[in-house]
């Protein structure tokens, strides 16, 4: 080889090896290799962000404990509602379920009309006036309305 071929040959090289790269930088995956299958890669300004907002976030939290707490220091008796019942004749458990939920006695009228039946105390309702609270468990209420003791 002579010397003008040495250097036709190095030119050859030079120009494949531009072209490949040329075509990298302008086809090539945008992803960065080294980003891992199934993660993103963040921008450090994204991911500066993306911490403040959960410092921010941490912070309001953190503050509506702090208020949880001392309104629980406050106020620590639960505040009790009483309820008057009213019982005629034909009432079924499921309106009487309703009452207590509306009076704020119960939370779900459904359960308590399940627990009358389950413990048989769907057939034996008196007919009468009861003073209820909402403290009272579904036990409690069942017994008042049957008048058992």
């Amino acid at each position: 080889m002579d010397r003008r071929t040495t250097r036709a040959f190095a030119s050859g090289l030079l120009l494949s090896s531009l072209l490949v790269m040329g075509y990298q930088y302008c086809y090539g995956s945008k992803e960065s290799a080294s980003v891992k299958e199934g993660y993103k890669s963040v921008k450090i300004s994204d991911l500066n962000k993306l911490k403040n907002d959960v410092d921010t976030w941490k912070n309001k939290y953190n503050h509506l404990e702090k208020e949880k707490a001392v309104k629980t220091q406050n106020n620590p008796q639960q505040i009790i509602d009483k309820y008057h019942l009213s019982i005629t004749s034909g009432m079924t458990p499921d309106e009487i379920g309703t009452r207590l939920k509306t009076g704020g006695v119960i939370k779900d009228s459904k359960k308590f009309v399940q627990y009358l039946i389950n413990h048989k105390y769907h057939s034996k309702i008196q007919v009468g006036e009861y003073e209820l609270n909402n403290t009272m468990s579904f036990a409690q209420i069942a017994k008042t309305i049957t008048k058992e003791k």
